[in-house]
């Protein structure tokens, strides 16, 4: 395994002990119950002592118990914001390249209606949002480039 392949690897394992733990806490289970639990599925009491197999046997089991996942949405919040929220990122992120002129609201709701003719970002379906944001994310490569940020 080549340097990046571990560094992935790493990234990856590091992830899915940050998800355990979460769900830990979700659920509420005491530290004595969690051990218990990680041992009857993996023969191992820590999670930290666990291989990434072994791991994804611990985080099967909090979703067969319900545990919701950190990316499922929030039931209370209205469709599409997560989107709108990616929106205004990448035009921040744009903003601070320099790369627009008006960093505000307005800017960004004449650049969505020029994409997809909707004058709102709540009233973006998802299809025309992640187009917005494809858009976006292409722009703020070709800045990055240009900046030698990557």
């Amino acid at each position: 395994m080549n340097r990046a392949q571990e560094k992935s690897a790493d990234l990856r394992r590091n992830a899915m002990l940050a998800a355990i733990h979460a769900k830990k806490k979700q659920l509420g289970q005491s530290d004595e119950d969690y051990r218990a639990t990680n041992l009857a599925i993996t023969g191992h009491a820590s999670a930290g002592d666990m291989n990434v197999d072994q791991l994804g046997l611990v985080l099967d089991n909090y979703r067969k118990k319900g545990v919701p996942s950190s990316r499922t949405a929030d039931p209370n919040e209205r469709p599409g914001a997560r989107q709108e929220r990616m929106l205004w990122a990448i035009w921040k992120d744009l903003a601070r390249l320099g790369a627009i002129d008006e960093a505000s609201e307005k800017g960004l709701r004449a650049f969505v209606k020029k994409m997809t003719g909707i004058e709102r970002l709540e009233w973006l379906d998802a299809a025309n949002a992640n187009k917005v944001i494809e858009g976006l994310k292409g722009w703020r490569r070709r800045e990055q480039q240009k900046a030698g940020v990557i």
